[in-house]
């Protein structure tokens, strides 16, 4: 049994000594979100009616967007795995994921399939296939040259074993994670209803921020919690 509580100081104690502060390159990506937020308002409309609305242009800037927003959301990864290696992460790191937009998107449908495939059945199957392929991105990260059924061939054989572990870690960072969204239900809950939609996005994409903060924090501790499992498996763990 690891402990959580140890696993998430640690993350937090490296996070602190990066050259490229987290604060920072956590408020450049949600920069760029408040951006993409405006340009799809903008384009598409806030509600799904407008999108419907919106037309083939309209569709095509919400898609676009959205996987932007995403890929973007993976320089996490590479932000936590450079500064764990005592590495300088740069801001460059937000735009990793582009560099296998092909590859990662493949594997993501690939996961995303096995998935349903397993909660069509019952919810446990699907569960535990998450769990499976949990850590394919630092899979993909450590070697980009592996292919997409290796890469989560790789990953199920890392978390094997390991997945209540997984489990629980995700279960404390609960409390962080619900305070985090505080900000942004108050909002969602207290927003005038004169404002502006296009104001309300931004304001409600700004209010995402300790979230993020606290989803780079978790990916540092699961890599925590990775490397552990990794000692234990190769047989290099310290006792």
């Amino acid at each position: 049994m690891f402990s959580h509580y140890s696993l998430r100081r640690s993350a937090l104690a490296i996070l602190r000594r990066a050259e490229v502060p987290l604060p920072l390159f956590a408020g450049l990506l949600l920069l760029i979100n408040l951006l993409l937020s405006a340009a799809d308002s903008l384009c598409s409309g806030v509600t799904y009616e407008d999108l419907f609305s919106s037309g083939v242009s309209g569709i095509f800037v919400y898609i676009l967007t959205g996987l932007i927003s995403m890929l973007l959301e993976l320089g996490r990864v590479e932000y936590c795995a450079h500064v764990r290696q005592g590495e300088r992460a740069e801001y460059g790191d937000l735009f990793w994921g582009f560099s296998y937009v092909f590859k990662i998107l493949s594997v993501m449908f690939l996961q995303a399939l096995l998935i349903s495939l397993g909660l069509s059945f019952f919810l446990l199957p699907g569960l535990i296939l998450s769990y499976r392929y949990r850590f394919w991105l630092y899979v993909l990260s450590d070697d980009p040259s592996l292919g997409v059924i290796e890469i989560l061939r790789r990953s199920a054989w890392e978390s094997s074993g390991f997945k209540m572990q997984i489990f629980l870690l995700d279960m404390s960072f609960f409390g962080w994670s619900f305070l985090a969204v505080v900000p942004f239900s108050l909002w969602a809950t207290l927003a005038p209803a004169t404002l502006h939609p296009l104001a309300d996005a931004l304001i409600s994409t700004a209010l995402t921020y300790p979230l993020l903060l606290v989803t780079f924090w978790r990916t540092a501790t699961e890599m925590e919690l990775r490397d552990k499992i990794l000692a234990i498996k190769n047989g290099t763990a310290e006792f």
